[in-house]
């Protein structure tokens, strides 16, 4: 709900309050059945055609505005700069495609691998006021784990950086545009990636200060 309601809430709070989105697992991809069709059943019976966002609504016609439900179609085109965390095995949207949590088949693991690379994708898309953050995780809204905010992904140069990490790198709520996302090999490939940032205290304090 907080994508599709995003670009909403200046109207809802005072003049000169400024709004931000921080979005966890918002990002579903449309990958095959159920969701595309439960989402379209969903607009039908909340008559959520208030929400369908000015620039989605124009961009599909009528008989797809359910997309502007989707992550997938609605993300690219919320004006309001996001931050937005996706685990690229999101165990709930693998769970409801698939039906079971893995192990997989093969003819499953082809699926997942694909899944990925759409997450992946997908994200990394995404407009320039948008910084996001991804997982090579089965996993589903971390920001309700126990030291998410210590989980890492590992850059190019190898360097474990953090959810915190990204936060600081984007000036977060002030501005945005850093994208972290996981590019090791193999399923799960992230996990655990509960383990110490490779940036060190004092160079977050470093870093926050030159993006004031």
């Amino acid at each position: 709900g907080a994508m599709f309601n995003l670009d909403y809430v200046p109207e809802m709070v005072p003049a000169g309050v400024t709004v931000v989105g921080f979005l966890d697992s918002a990002l579903w991809v449309d990958a095959g059945p159920p969701l595309p069709q439960e989402t379209a059943k969903v607009l039908v019976m909340a008559n959520a055609t208030a929400r369908l966002g000015h620039g989605c609504a124009h961009k599909f016609p009528p008989e797809e505005h359910w997309k502007c439900l989707f992550g997938q179609y609605r993300a690219p085109t919320v004006k309001l700069p996001f931050f937005i965390s996706a685990s690229q095995y999101d165990s709930f949207q693998l769970s409801t495609n698939l039906g079971h949590a893995p192990p997989y088949s093969s003819k499953e693991s082809l699926y997942v691998a694909a899944f990925r690379e759409k997450v992946a994708g997908s994200l990394l898309s995404l407009p320039s006021s948008v910084s996001a953050y991804s997982l090579a995780c089965f996993k589903h809204c971390v920001s309700e784990e126990e030291g998410f905010s210590e989980m890492t992904v590992k850059d190019e140069y190898g360097v474990g950086l953090s959810l915190l990490d990204t936060l600081i790198a984007s000036n977060f709520p002030h501005s945005f545009g850093v994208k972290v996302v996981d590019g090791c090999n193999g399923f799960q490939c992230g996990c655990p990636a509960r383990e110490p940032s490779g940036i060190p205290d004092n160079e977050r304090a470093r870093m926050g200060r030159r993006r004031r």
